[in-house]
C-alpha cells in the first residue's frame, strides 16, 4: 500500500482500482502524476494482484494521463509485459491523440475483447480528418520554412557585410566531407545511370537505325536533369541527413541553448558554413556526375550501338550547349541551398532525445527529395 497524506495520490486500496467480475478496473488513473517511488510500489502491487487472482482482463482509464507523465507511461509499459505473460487482456480507454502517439512509440498492445468500456476507446482517424491534419501539418511545416529562409537570409546578408565573421575552418571541413568523400559514390552512380539510359536507347532506336541519336539522348538527358538529380539525391542522403542529425544531437545535448544563453546566432555558426560549403561543392560534383554519365553512355553505345567513340563525342557535342549546361549548374547551385535548408531545419526541430534525432534525420531526406524534384519541374518550366 502506498503510504501518502495526499487525498489524490494514486492508491491501490482507493474505490476506483477494483477486481469485478475477473476484470481488474483502473479508473482515473491517476488523477495526479506519481513520483518514481510511488510508480515501483504501485508496479509491484498490480503485479501481486495480477499473479494471484489471474484476472480476464484489465481497464486502464488514461482519461488524466499526458505524454509528460513518464512514470505512469514506464508503469504501464511494465505492467503491460506481466499481462502478456499471465495472458490477461488489456483494455486502454480515454487516450487523446498526443498520448496515442506516445502508446505507439512504446509498442504497446492493447485488447478491449470481452472488458467492457465506459470510455471512448482512441479509433482511426476518418479519411477527411486524416486529410485536414495532413494540410494543416503542410501548412505549419511551410511557415516554418519561410520562416526558416527569412532568418537564412538575414544571416546571409550579414555573413556577406563581415566575411571575417564566417567559421572558415568549418566550411572547409564541410566541402571536405560533402565534397571528396562523395565523388566516388557520383561517379559510379552517374556512369550506371548514363549506362542505363544509353542501353534503353540503343534498343528502342535500334530499331529503326537511329542508334546514333543515342549520343543525343544520354548528353541532353544526364547534362540538363539527371545527373543534377543523382548529385542532389547522394548528398541529400549523405549531406542533408549528417547536419540534422549532427543539429539534432547538439540539442539533445543541450549544445544550442547555451549557444542561444551566451547570445550567439545560431544560424551564423551552425548554419551558413554548410550552405557555403554545398553551394560550392555541388556544381563541382554535378560536373563530375555529368562526365561520368556521358561515358557510361559511351560505353554502351560503343559495344552494344556499333556507334565510333568519335561519332558520339561529336553528336554529343552538337546536342548539348552550353545553355543547357548552364541549366544544370543553375539547378545545382538551387539545390545545395534547399539541401543544407531542410538539413538543418530537422536538425532544430527534432526532439529531445534518440528517437527524435532519428526521425529528424529521415524527415530530412524525405522532405528534401520532395523539394527538389518540386524545384526542378519548377525550374524547368521556367527555363523552357
Amino acid at each position: 500500500m502506498i503510504k501518502s497524506k495526499e487525498k489524490n495520490k494514486f492508491n491501490l486500496e482507493n474505490p476506483t482500482v477494483k477486481l469485478e467480475d475477473n476484470i481488474l478496473y483502473l479508473k482515473d488513473f491517476p488523477k495526479v502524476k506519481l513520483t518514481r517511488k510511488e510508480s515501483g510500489i504501485t508496479y509491484n502491487k498490480l503485479t501481486q494482484i495480477i499473479s494471484k487472482k489471474k484476472p480476464f482482463g484489465m481497464q486502464v482509464d488514461l482519461a488524466n494521463v499526458t505524454p509528460k507523465d513518464i512514470h505512469v507511461l514506464a508503469l504501464l509499459d511494465s505492467i503491460s509485459s506481466v499481462c502478456a505473460k499471465n495472458k490477461v487482456r488489456v483494455c486502454l480507454s480515454g487516450i487523446n491523440k498526443e498520448l496515442g502517439k506516445m502508446l505507439d512509440k512504446l509498442d504497446f498492445q492493447e485488447s478491449c475483447d470481452g472488458i467492457p468500456t465506459d470510455t471512448k476507446v482512441l479509433k482511426a482517424d476518418s479519411v477527411f480528418e486524416t486529410l485536414g491534419n495532413a494540410t494543416y501539418e503542410l501548412l505549419e511545416d511551410s511557415k516554418k520554412f519561410l520562416g526558416f529562409i527569412g532568418e537564412l537570409t538575414s544571416a546571409i546578408s550579414c555573413s556577406i557585410r563581415h566575411p571575417q565573421k564566417i567559421l572558415w575552418k568549418e566550411t572547409f571541413y564541410y566541402m571536405d566531407k560533402t565534397g571528396a568523400d562523395a565523388v566516388p559514390i557520383i561517379f559510379l552512380m552517374c556512369f550506371l545511370m548514363g549506362a542505363i539510359l544509353a542501353f534503353q536507347g540503343v534498343v528502342q532506336m535500334g530499331r529503326f537505325g537511329l542508334s546514333i541519336y543515342v549520343a543525343n539522348l544520354v548528353g541532353l538527358a544526364i547534362v540538363k536533369e539527371l545527373g543534377v538529380l543523382m548529385v542532389a539525391i547522394i548528398c541529400i542522403g549523405r549531406a542533408g541527413s549528417a547536419f540534422a542529425a549532427e543539429i539534432g544531437t547538439m540539442k539533445v545535448s543541450e549544445e544550442i541553448d547555451a549557444m542561444e544563453t551566451m547570445g550567439l546566432k545560431i544560424s551564423r555558426f551552425l548554419v551558413i558554413p554548410k550552405v557555403i560549403a554545398l553551394v560550392c561543392i555541388m556544381p563541382l560534383l554535378t560536373i563530375i556526375g555529368d562526365v561520368a554519365g556521358i561515358m557510361g553512355g559511351m560505353l554502351v553505345a560503343v559495344l552494344k550501338g556499333g556507334i565510333s567513340i568519335n561519332e558520339f563525342y561529336q553528336r554529343t557535342i552538337q546536342a548539348v550547349t552550353p545553355p543547357d549546361f548552364i541549366e544544370g549548374i543553375m539547378k545545382s547551385l538551387v539545390f545545395a541551398v534547399l539541401i543544407a535548408m531542410i538539413g538543418c531545419l530537422r536538425g532544430f526541430e527534432a526532439e529531445n532525445d534518440a528517437k527524435g534525432v532519428g526521425r529528424a534525420t529521415t524527415s530530412s531526406v524525405v522532405s528534401g527529395i520532395f523539394l527538389i524534384v518540386v524545384a526542378d519541374a519548377i525550374i524547368t518550366a521556367l527555363i523552357n
